[in-house]
């Protein structure tokens, strides 16, 4: 507390007192603070003009309608007000230009703060280049929060600036963590498998799809990918990331020629980090960026090849004895792999065909017509797989023949072959003559 010292009156009834205010000296509303509330004479002698009675020095009491303080509002302020220091962290996202929310966490002390001022700086984790943007909020309490507007995107750091009434200022430090102002939404960039790699799968492979993003995005809720075979893939890991995985095991039924991603639902379950949702536009084929279906070749394939016809080639009629030779091809319905020696076997009574050649679709017997092998119309009744049959997905072959009574597809139905592998003998001797004895000269035929 200070001293006021009286500076006339004498002879009145009211009496002068002069503070004079000195450094350091705060205070939002001026008061007296005398023990007892009385005014302290300091050794003089203060009586009534007319009575000469001691005058009564017990002031109003304090705080009350008739007090320094009651009577007037004076504020005393010397100094700037303290930095208290802002703190902006974790690091804060937003999403609205028109809207950003401000906060400074420890306070600024003051008698008089009226107002603040929060200032932006542009990727100057220091704040020591001009502000970008200058806010004032008019607000006065020590601990508070502003709204600033009309930002462009970009990730500030942030000072606020008291002001007391005397327009003293005090700065705060530059935050630890920035501000990111976000208004644009992440898009989809790249769609490729991982690994990276071409190739044919079947019922219950599993494909490691991933999404590539603009920027960092979170899944907040469930996403669903759709693909061109049918199948709904959800998501499986890489949130928060620029990648997300979609793990895809193949399901029945599920076929494609040439994998892609059609879809990814729903919107507002993927995020970036200021809120905003992603948008989801897919990459088009032969653009900048590429999506699955220019980045990789994938089969989907989980239906069984079978046997479409089994024919001769080259393609003829005939009949064939023993050391006669003629190629049996049986072609499937897709292209096929083969491992170990598939075997053909026959309606002529002879031992299974070996495969001798395996292209595309189509295996080759070869047969060589023996003894004592005889069929009046060729046909190929069955076959054995060997070591297996199946298509480049891995499906295997249903290596049943064809049904009889279907055009074109069985052996016997498409050509008319032959195979006699017995010399003529004579069966019987006859003549037309009657029963009878005949004589020299007769003629029997």
């Amino acid at each position: 507390s200070k001293n006021a010292m009286m500076t006339g009156g004498d002879g009145t009834n009211t009496l002068t007192f002069r503070y004079t205010i000195g450094a350091g000296d705060e205070n939002a509303d001026l008061e007296y603070v005398n023990p007892g509330s009385s005014l302290n004479a300091g050794g003089a002698t203060i009586s009534s003009l007319t009575s000469g009675l001691p005058v009564l020095l017990t002031l109003p009491a304090l705080a009350s309608a008739n007090s320094l303080s009651g009577t007037s509002a004076i504020a005393v302020d010397t100094n700037n007000p303290i930095d208290g220091g802002v703190v902006v962290s974790p690091v804060a996202y937003d999403n609205d230009a028109t809207d950003i929310g401000i906060t400074w966490a420890a306070p600024f002390s003051d008698e008089t703060l009226t107002s603040h001022k929060i200032k932006l700086y542009l990727n100057d984790a220091t704040c020591t280049i001009a502000p970008n943007y200058t806010f004032n909020t008019g607000s006065s309490a020590a601990n508070d929060n502003g709204v600033v507007d009309g930002v462009a995107d970009g990730t500030y750091y942030v000072r606020v600036t008291a002001v007391d009434g005397l327009n003293h200022e005090t700065t705060s430090s530059c935050s630890v963590s920035p501000v990111i102002v976000d208004t644009v939404a992440p898009t989809i960039t790249n769609i490729n498998t991982s690994p990276a790699v071409d190739g044919n799968y079947r019922l219950g492979d599993s494909i490691n799809i991933v999404v590539t993003f603009s920027e960092t995005v979170n899944v907040t809720g469930p996403i669903t990918m759709a693909l061109n075979s049918g199948a709904n893939v959800s998501y499986s890991s890489g949130s928060p990331g620029t990648v997300l995985t979609f793990t895809y095991t193949v399901g029945a039924g599920e076929n494609s020629v040439d994998l892609d991603v059609t879809s990814l639902s729903p919107v507002n379950s993927l995020q970036d980090n200021a809120g905003n949702n992603v948008a989801f536009t897919l990459p088009v084929y032969g653009g900048i960026f590429a999506n699955l279906l220019a980045n990789r070749d994938i089969i989907i394939d989980t239906i069984a090849p079978k046997v479409a016809y089994v024919n001769r080639v080259p393609g003829a009629d005939g009949v064939f004895r023993i050391g006669g030779n003629l190629d049996i091809v049986v072609v499937f319905d897709d292209v096929v792999q083969v491992s170990g020696t598939p075997t053909l076997t026959l309606n002529n009574g002879g031992p299974a065909l070996n495969m001798t050649s395996a292209l595309g679709n189509t295996l080759t017997f070869n047969y060589t017509v023996a003894a004592p092998e005889m069929a009046l119309d060729l046909d190929a009744i069955s076959m054995t797989a060997g070591g297996g049959i199946s298509d480049l997905a891995g499906n295997a072959a249903n290596i049943s023949m064809p049904a009889l009574g279907l055009p074109d597809d069985r052996l016997a139905e498409v050509r008319d072959i032959r195979i006699d592998t017995l010399s003529p003998y004579v069966l019987d001797v006859t003549s037309p003559v009657a029963d009878a004895t005949y004589r020299t000269g007769d003629l029997i035929p």
